[in-house]
């Protein structure tokens, strides 16, 4: 499937959907190394392809020389209707907090589907082509809630998760009752939020006490590593993520 690095596109049976793997390393082609697993592929890279103009310009940063050794593979998001949503949340969507974005409430409920599908289908094939010592996986927004349900329910497959401007406020009460039920000890999490996720105060503010009552709930669990920052005039964009991503990698793989 897999042969250097790259983009792959192909149409995936078990999503019912096209997938592109973005594809990148910093490290020799033979190297164990950790592997990065990213949502939201296509705005990771190339500007011109991220969904507002602006990637995490991540082939940049990743040939910094302070940036840890690993292997990145981004998983493009599905962009047919609400498919996005649907994928990056088990739960469909609650609007409890009333932060719905005009996309109606039958939406989400496929999350678990999806992390079986890394679990199961991607992470073996990708062990075919790559050598890897651990895996990492983490996203912004809806990436980073669906990052947190693959903490919960795969525990001895990722050794840690990476979760940042956190949507928590799109199905909030079953994310809850799956930490509460969780049983084992979590893998490596870092979770933050920005001060100034939204223009909307009440937004502003649910961003923030949702983040805090989220991180709460994690550290009543069995863990050994839980990071909780809130990040000062930080904003909701893949300008403001890029700026803090490197930072959160090697502090989470050391």
């Amino acid at each position: 499937m897999l042969s250097n690095y790259g983009k792959y596109t192909y149409f995936d049976e078990t999503l019912d959907r096209e997938v592109v793997l973005y594809i990148t390393s910093n490290c020799e082609d033979d190297a164990e190394v950790p592997l990065i697993l990213m949502q939201d592929g296509q705005n990771l890279f190339s500007d011109e392809e991220a969904a507002y103009g602006r990637s995490w310009r991540l082939l940049s940063q990743i040939h910094d020389p302070e940036f840890p050794r690993c292997q990145v593979i981004g998983i493009s998001n599905n962009q047919i209707g609400h498919g996005r949503l649907n994928e990056y949340s088990p739960f469909v969507c609650s609007d409890e907090f009333g932060i719905n974005a005009g996309f109606g409430l039958e939406v989400g409920g496929l999350g678990d589907h999806y992390l079986d599908w890394v679990v199961h289908q991607l992470i073996p094939e990708l062990a075919q082509h790559f050598k890897f010592n651990s895996v990492y996986m983490g996203g912004s927004s809806m990436g980073g809630y669906i990052s947190l349900v693959g903490a919960l329910s795969y525990p001895d497959i990722f050794d840690g998760v990476f979760c940042l401007s956190n949507a928590w406020w799109f199905a909030y009460d079953p994310l809850v009752e799956r930490i509460r039920a969780f049983e084992g000890e979590l893998p490596k999490i870092y979770l933050d939020t920005g001060t100034k996720e939204s223009k909307n105060a009440k937004v502003r503010r649910y961003y923030r006490d949702l983040h805090d009552s989220i991180t709460a709930e994690l550290r009543q669990k069995n863990h050994h590593y839980i990071r909780a920052e809130m990040i000062k005039k930080a904003v909701h964009n893949e300008e403001a993520w890029e700026s803090r991503f490197s930072s959160i990698l090697i502090d989470l793989l050391k």
